[in-house]
């Protein structure tokens, strides 16, 4: 699926998942979604090592960081994350998103926190004061539906075994 660019918005991310946390999808489809919103994103990918993550964030100054975390045991290697981003010369706006951040809010303090995508997108553009373009998000989630759907007919899979193997990975 290929979406629409929008023109840019002046805003840099970057985006990772925590170390151990080997999960790459959400985090990949979320830089998807800035770059189409017209974000400079940054994608660093899964298992990022705190302190990795800090150096980078220091050395290309992103206004935002996101970061993933859909394993409850990751939780204090977010928080660890938050730590050393928080300290740095020049802090960015900090966004975790995924299925362990709403179960261990509490724990993640001076983050916004999303339960998915597009919560996550609504709370960077309410946050930064940006416009946002839902109705083009919208037709970009559907078409990645269909695709999804498409690809699972052609090889014979029900939802029921996509949903095992997708948890198996």
């Amino acid at each position: 699926l290929r979406a629409p660019k929008q023109t840019s918005n002046g805003f840099s991310s970057v985006v990772s998942s925590v170390e151990d946390e080997l999960h790459w999808i959400g985090s990949k489809m979320f830089a998807k979604l800035l770059e189409i919103e017209g974000w400079n994103v940054h994608y660093l990918g899964a298992s990022t090592p705190a302190k990795d993550l800090a150096a980078y964030s220091q050395q290309h100054e992103p206004d935002v960081v996101v970061i993933s975390l859909t394993r409850d045991v990751n939780l204090r290697r977010a928080k660890e994350c938050l730590y050393e981003l928080q300290t740095l010369t020049k802090p960015p706006l900090l966004l975790v998103g995924g299925s362990a951040s709403i179960t261990g809010s509490d724990k993640l303090t001076g983050a916004l926190i999303a339960p998915d995508h597009l919560s996550g997108l609504i709370l960077l553009e309410n946050h930064l004061g940006l416009k946002s373009n839902l109705f083009s998000l919208q037709e970009v989630l559907t078409g990645i539906g269909r695709k999804i759907q498409e690809k699972r007919k052609t090889l014979g899979i029900n939802q029921s075994e996509l949903a095992k193997m997708a948890a198996a990975t």
